[in-house]
């Protein structure tokens, strides 16, 4: 028996967006906390998100808490990326409570990444 949900072992094995991202208008963000690393890269056209990816060490929540946000965050305006439904994530992974710091750490590297917007809003 798995300690995890299906969900995210699901995301663990087979993460859908994992690895870093090669475009133009690309924010990249990073964070750690308690030996975890999540690194989050946004590929940003007109405003919008059109791609994002991650690199993540850390364990099998981390992942897939990463993974989701990815998925989530394609085809958002970036001026409502902070928008995230982490409710959401953390139902649609069946999150144990003692793993809510994975959420945390992937708020972070979304701020991290989209802070950056601000500064560079011109040339996107």
């Amino acid at each position: 028996m798995s300690l995890w949900s299906n969900a995210i072992e699901q995301r663990f094995r087979h993460p859908s967006h994992a690895g870093p991202l090669d475009a133009p208008g690309l924010l990249s963000g990073r964070a750690c906390a308690n030996g975890l690393e999540l690194s989050l890269d946004l590929a940003v056209e007109g405003g919008t998100i059109r791609q994002a990816a991650f690199r993540a060490l850390g364990c099998p929540a981390t992942i897939a808490v990463a993974d989701w946000l990815a998925e989530q965050l394609a085809g958002v305006p970036l001026d409502r990326a902070r928008d995230v439904n982490w409710p959401a994530c953390e139902q649609a992974l069946e999150l144990p409570a003692s793993r809510r710091s994975c959420l945390l750490l992937a708020q972070d590297a979304l701020e991290a990444a989209i802070g950056g917007f601000h500064g560079a809003r011109q040339s996107l």
